[in-house]
């Protein structure tokens, strides 16, 4: 499995996203990912280290594309997801690769919002 994200993938977290944006702030807390990304059954240091490869602004929050990087780690993952993410995903659970969760972010995974604050700091 690719690093990168299918369009389809990204329209299933966009649609998790969205539920759990209730504010519609563009956001989701610190706290509410840790809701979201529980339900995976990974590890508490493995969702730690998810985090902090995806809030690449270190805001303390993540937006629609910082989300879709977490849940990319978290799908490609090693542990299977739960009932409860299985069932808002279009994609089947069965095919995880089991790939480990990196020591740096992929650039298949880097948002294209972090990508041009990368070019403009050049």
């Amino acid at each position: 499995m690719p690093w990168a994200l299918s369009k389809s993938e990204k329209k299933n977290y966009d649609d998790i996203f969205r539920s759990w944006d209730a504010q519609n702030t563009g956001f989701i807390s610190g706290h509410t990912a840790l809701e979201v990304f529980g339900a995976s059954g990974l590890p508490k240091d493995d969702l730690a280290r998810i985090w902090t490869l995806a809030n690449i602004d270190d805001r303390g929050k993540l937006n629609v594309q910082e989300f879709h990087v977490a849940m990319g780690l978290i799908y490609r993952s090693t542990y299977l997801l739960s009932s409860w993410i299985s069932t808002h995903l279009t994609v089947n659970a069965s095919g995880l690769n089991g790939m480990p969760i990196p020591d740096q972010l992929p650039p298949e995974l880097i948002p294209p919002s972090a990508r041009d604050l990368d070019k403009s700091k050049s």
